[in-house]
């Protein structure tokens, strides 16, 4: 019943708050392989601009700083499964993969290009500027252009150039 992206947002904001609070308003009941597919064809329906599209959970900053190994083992081991409109991504440390993901079935230790992929965004992003000095500096200037659209302090007729300096 929603009529915009913004209010759906919204909504989700609602029940995920709900859930993180204990609060007995709504009940998750069914394993992270049906329901995160569910909610990523219910997503793709909701807008035309998702209709084409697989949709991919972020789950951010997956570290023993916040939890404990046995519940980091537990999330991502669930959450390890093909599907084809969605898929999970994690931002982790290295060690925390290492140390405690398990493959699908949680047998056996996961592995590398088997069970999972690994993206080094910090190498990714140190290639990129140690390549072409100007080039990085776009690189990164364009990264905090995007993130200033959703700050809405940012002074709109500044680049992060003008502001920061090289």
């Amino acid at each position: 019943s929603v009529a915009s992206d913004y209010e759906l947002e919204n909504e989700l904001k609602k029940f995920l708050n709900s859930l993180s609070d204990g609060e007995p308003t709504y009940k998750v009941s069914i394993h992270p392989k049906i329901a995160f597919p569910q909610l990523a064809e219910a997503i793709k329906k909701s807008s035309e601009v998702f209709s084409q599209s697989q949709i991919y959970f972020l789950l951010d900053d997956v570290s023993t700083r916040y939890l404990n190994d046995n519940n980091i083992i537990a999330l991502i081991s669930e959450l390890l499964f093909q599907d084809e409109i969605c898929a999970f991504k994690f931002t982790t440390e290295a060690q925390t993969l290492e140390m405690v993901i398990k493959a699908p079935g949680g047998t056996s230790q996961a592995k590398i290009g088997r069970d999972y992929a690994i993206f080094d965004l910090g190498e990714e992003v140190n290639r990129i500027i140690h390549e072409n000095h100007r080039q990085g500096q776009l690189f990164i200037e364009n990264i905090l252009l995007k993130r200033a659209n959703y700050y809405p302090l940012h002074p709109k007729n500044l680049t992060p150039s003008q502001i920061l300096g090289d």
